[in-house]
């Protein structure tokens, strides 16, 4: 997952403050990972990952900004007690809780594909935000300076 995160073939803006990245493990595999940025320790949080199906694959591989990227990368306990509901042990970034992650969770594995191709293609599209591409090494100082410039 750590190798998907660091060189993603695809990163986009999913529900909420989610981000959807797209990326290859080191056994070759293509999964889908659904993180939530961490302002508070400059981390992430993920939400879940999967499987990504071989039809998002070919899709992928047939987008014009994705080929040059992907010919580049393939060269705490809990509670006992019966009184007590057991403790969720996760962390969640500011504006998460339990129910809004597994909201998208639910979201994302009840997903079609055609849905999931239709969700990243109106990212690209969206007159009001632009797709950057930025080496890893920079992501947490430009992170840095985005929430400085939102006040």
């Amino acid at each position: 997952m750590a190798q998907a995160l660091s060189e993603p073939l695809e990163s986009i803006k999913g529900r909420g403050d989610s981000i959807i990245a797209i990326g290859r493990a080191r056994s070759g595999r293509y999964i889908k990972i659904i993180y939530s940025p961490d302002e508070l320790s400059d981390g992430i949080f993920v939400i879940t990952a999967m499987d990504v199906p071989p039809r998002q694959i070919r899709a992928l591989k047939k987008a014009p900004e994705a080929e040059a990227i992907m010919k580049q990368k393939d060269s705490k306990r809990s509670s006992k007690r019966r009184s007590q509901a057991p403790r969720d042990p996760n962390r969640y970034p500011r504006g998460l809780n339990r129910k809004k992650v597994q909201a998208i969770v639910d979201y994302y594995e009840n997903q079609t594909d055609e849905e999931a191709i239709a969700e990243a293609e109106a990212a690209y599209r969206n007159p009001h935000t632009a797709m950057m591409q930025i080496p890893i090494r920079l992501v947490p100082q430009v992170r840095k300076l985005l929430a400085k410039r939102a006040g």
